[in-house]
């Protein structure tokens, strides 16, 4: 694998982790992180296994999150962007194969 394959695989992860946060959508989430992370900064202790993590993430945002299709334009909505959005993130996370 070259540097340039490693590129484009952290970007299309970081795509569709913007992506699920964006629609919310924990299943694809919780398909950006390999099985076996371990989250730390986020709290007294380090959270293991991605499960975990998203049980956590899931709870602590509970409420933050609209739904994104019941979005109403604003007055200063001028529209005309376009959206990208990924619906899954890669099947096999990167961090499983960085060292």
């Amino acid at each position: 694998m070259t540097a340039t394959d490693d590129r484009q695989r952290i970007q299309d992860l970081m795509l569709a982790y913007a992506a699920a946060v964006d629609d919310n959508d924990m299943a694809a989430y919780r398909d950006c992180f390999a099985d076996d992370v371990e989250i730390v900064g986020f709290g007294e202790s380090a959270v293991r296994g991605a499960d975990q993590w998203v049980a956590s993430v899931r709870g602590s945002t509970r409420g933050l999150f609209r739904n994104p299709t019941s979005a109403q334009p604003t007055a200063g909505d001028r529209g005309g962007g376009s959206r990208v959005s990924a619906n899954r993130c890669p099947s096999a996370p990167f961090s499983q194969n960085a060292r």
